[in-house]
């Protein structure tokens, strides 16, 4: 020590510190370290300035190097905390030693707290193939950038994402490793700052996912972010028909399913069928019909009518639509079921629910003959409908003419059938079934169908029982002339009758409205009893006309005024019109008793209020 202390062998004091040994001679002092022996420290002192005061120094500022060159790093981080340089060579070179000695994540760790070179850093661990490690160091630097850093966020997190997908791929033969990896890569998709960046980037991601073949991140992503579009769109490139169609049923999305249906249907139909039944309401099927054009095979009409069917039949769907395509899968493939179709759907054409024009056409051009003669009914052609039917067989013939609405439609219906049956076989017993099929018919009808050589004797039996039946009718005819004429008789009596029959008024009788003497004023006298002054008759009976006859009435009444006034004619052609419009106005007032005629027994079902729309109104 004297000989690098100048002037001096021996200090004249000393003092201990944590680290250093602080010695003091005459002229100068000198601080010795404790960890390393050397002299860190060395300051003359000139008189020349006068007295030495005080000396303020900070002894742990080197600290931190001596504990590194030391390899104590925990003690060097320790003093080199206040000096973010001299953290950064401790850290650093931490860094570096576990490098060294193979720790590459805890190395990574440490690099990503340092200001190093990050394409350097990257570069070190990826020509050793270390990605886990690398994977370290990305996300401690994307931890601590800033918000605004978007494209460098941006990069990092798609780096990250590759090396995970790589990571996973690679380590597919250890399921222990994977499901560790997943579940840190699950985590890492979760982080509030990758989410982020997923809502401006979501395209590049899944298209990385796609590259690698990771259905299942893609899938839980695009679950994370709600975009099932895209995830389908995977599954059809990668020919995953079946996850496709997954990943629709899982959603309540009809738009998606009528988009994708009719890819799916050209692979998989049954499938796509089964989940478009489960589905039920919540799909259209009048948009899923361009799904249901797709026919390859029979195994894709089997399912699409069995669909068409679960619309008709379970959900009871009534879109013309889906009828006429029903229709014409059974017109087309399945002819079997189009007569049971078309009977459960009814006669009655205005209940049903497909076009019986479209039908028609349809079942003309794929030669249906059944089908179009019940079509062919439901339109009143009836004619055509035989005709038609009689190219088939008689019974379908038979059962269309006796299906007509009219009489004597039918009946000519049923001579056409007879005229077919006979012209040209002349087979007599067929034209006898045929009368024992039609009441409508008569042996006289069938005769002209049969050719002039034709012997009587096949006909005798039909002729009697003809001729039997006519006789029959002629004497219930007769029995019905006499009994006419009998009731003609007891008419003309019963008017003589009441041509002489009286009733006696007496001052006592009273008018059964006003219930005043009936002698004070004309009045009206009915056959059931009732007696009405003229006035009190038409007041009461007025309001129950119908506005057209009360407005009559009223006109009727103001021209026999005007008669009376002699305003128009006079002498017998005056009388003889006042009498004719005095006869008119009491067609009207005394035609029926205002208590118990006809009028009166019409109104007991008559309703009190008839515009009960207009006194809820009044009342509203």
């Amino acid at each position: 020590m004297a000989a690098k202390s100048e002037g001096a062998t021996v200090p004249v004091a000393f003092a201990l510190t944590d680290f250093h040994a602080i010695l003091v001679y005459p002229d100068h002092l000198a601080a010795i370290s404790l960890l390393n022996y050397q002299i860190v420290y060395e300051e003359f002192i000139s008189e020349n300035f006068g007295p030495l005061l005080n000396a303020v120094t900070k002894e742990e500022r080197n600290v931190w190097r001596i504990y590194m060159e030391k390899g104590e790093f925990d003690s060097a981080l320790k003093y080199a905390r206040e000096n973010p340089a001299h953290l950064d060579i401790v850290l650093r070179r931490q860094a570096e030693q576990c490098f060294t000695r193979a720790e590459f994540l805890e190395s990574a760790r440490l690099y990503a707290e340092t200001q190093a070179s990050f394409e350097g850093i990257c570069l070190k661990f990826l020509e050793i193939n270390e990605n886990e490690a690398l994977m370290i160091f990305l996300k401690k630097r994307l931890e601590g950038l800033k918000a605004q850093d978007k494209s460098q966020i941006t990069m990092l997190v798609v780096w990250m994402v590759e090396l995970y997908l790589t990571e996973i791929a690679r380590k597919s033969e250890h399921q222990d490793q994977v499901r560790v990896l997943q579940r840190d890569f699950d985590a890492f998709m979760n982080t509030p700052r990758v989410v982020e960046c997923m809502k401006t980037n979501r395209g590049v991601i899944y298209d990385l996912m796609a590259s690698h073949g990771d259905s299942h991140n893609l899938a839980t992503l695009a679950g994370v972010n709600r975009d099932f579009e895209n995830v389908v769109n995977q599954h059809i490139a990668q020919g995953k028909f079946l996850e496709a169609l997954a990943v629709l049923r899982s959603q309540n999305r009809p738009e998606l399913f009528y988009k994708y249906a009719p890819i799916l249907m050209e692979d998989i139909p049954r499938e796509t069928i089964a989940a478009a039944m489960v589905q039920g309401k919540r799909l259209d099927a009048v948009k899923l019909l361009p799904t249901l054009i797709v026919i390859e095979s029979d195994t894709h009409v089997a399912e699409i009518i069995r669909y068409l069917e679960f619309c008709v039949h379970s959900m009871g769907c009534t879109e013309t639509a889906i009828h006429n395509f029903l229709i014409q899968l059974y017109a087309q493939h399945r002819a079997e079921k189009l007569m049971i179709f078309l009977e459960t759907q009814g006669k009655d054409i205005s209940m049903i629910h497909y076009d019986v024009h479209y039908a028609l056409r349809v079942c003309r051009q794929h030669n249906v003959p059944e089908a179009c003669v019940f079509l062919q009914c439901l339109l009143e052609m009836w004619h055509q409908a035989v005709e038609l039917a009689l190219t088939v067989n008689t019974k379908l013939a038979q059962h269309t003419a006796s299906m007509a609405p009219d009489k004597d439609l039918r009946r000519k219906l049923w001579l056409r059938i007879a005229e077919h049956e006979i012209r040209g076989r002349e087979d007599v017993k067929e034209a006898l079934e045929l009368l024992q099929e039609c009441d409508l018919l008569r042996i006289e009808d069938l005769l002209p169908f049969f050719s002039d050589f034709e012997r009587i004797d096949h006909f005798k039996d039909a002729i009697c029982d003809a001729l039997k039946e006519y006789n029959l009718k002629i004497q219930e005819q007769r029995r019905d002339m006499d009994e006419s004429a009998k009731s003609a008789e007891k008419v003309r009596s019963e008017l003589q009758t009441f041509r002489n029959r009286s009733v006696t008024i007496s001052p006592a009788d009273l008018c059964s409205i006003c219930s005043a003497c009936i002698l004070i004023r004309p009045f009206f006298l009915f056959p059931c009893g009732h007696k009405f002054h003229e006035d009190c008759l038409e007041k009461h009976l007025t309001p129950q006309l119908s506005p057209e006859v009360a407005q009559r009435l009223s006109g009727l009444k103001m021209r026999l005024s005007m008669l009376g006034a002699g305003q128009t004619v006079s002498g017998s052609d005056a009388q003889g019109a006042r009498e004719a419009l005095k006869e008119e106005i009491q067609s009207i007032t005394a035609s029926d008793c205002v208590f118990c005629g006809e009028m009166t027994i019409e109104t007991i079902d008559k309703p009190f209020i008839s515009d009960w729309d207009r006194v809820r109104n009044d009342w509203e």
